[in-house]
């Protein structure tokens, strides 16, 4: 929603949170944050991430968090600045169209057993987005949806100051971006 400082907190296995609709996490809000740990799992219709600071962390084996299916949209930075989206040593993130737009937002992979599962387009800097960032490290690993989609984020990527190193591994019979 439209206010600041707010928490959802899923711990653990047995916890699931079903949104039947978007998600919008600091809709013109600050300081928000969704914590996906321990096993728990939270699924929504789209989600936006907006306003300022706003952050949602995916972290420890079997932790899940789907954004939605068919024409559904992950987009962090959605009119604001420093969104982050976390996925952590054994999360997992499913998306649908996925965007970093804005400006300042993020997406980190990492650790072992860390995955985003993209189904269709990743940007990143969509929408004249400046000083977004993807970054996928120590085994975690971003499955795009096709190798068209790896060579247009490898194209944005090397428009960047700083350098940026991109491995391309098959995986599954389809491409994977991965860190060792």
């Amino acid at each position: 929603g439209n206010g600041a400082s707010n928490l959802v907190w899923l711990t653990d296995a047995g916890t699931t949170w079903f949104v039947d609709v978007a998600l919008l996490l600091g809709w013109g809000g600050a300081g928000n944050r969704l914590v996906i740990t321990n096993g728990a799992r939270a699924a929504c219709a789209s989600a936006y991430l907006a306003g300022r600071n706003n952050a949602a962390l995916v972290t420890g084996s079997g932790s899940v968090w789907d954004t939605g299916s068919s024409r559904a949209q992950l987009v962090v930075g959605d009119g604001g600045f420093g969104n982050q989206v976390s996925v952590l040593d054994g999360g997992r993130l499913n998306s649908y169209d996925a965007f970093l737009s804005a400006s300042n937002s993020s997406v980190t992979v990492l650790g072992p057993g860390a995955w985003w599962n993209n189904l269709n387009r990743l940007r990143v800097g969509e929408d004249f987005g400046r000083s977004n960032q993807l970054t996928i490290a120590a085994g975690g690993r971003v499955l795009p949806k096709d190798i068209a989609d790896v060579l247009i984020l490898v194209v944005a990527l090397s428009m960047l100051a700083s350098p940026v190193v991109v491995q391309l591994k098959r995986s599954g019979g389809g491409p994977c971006w991965g860190s060792t």
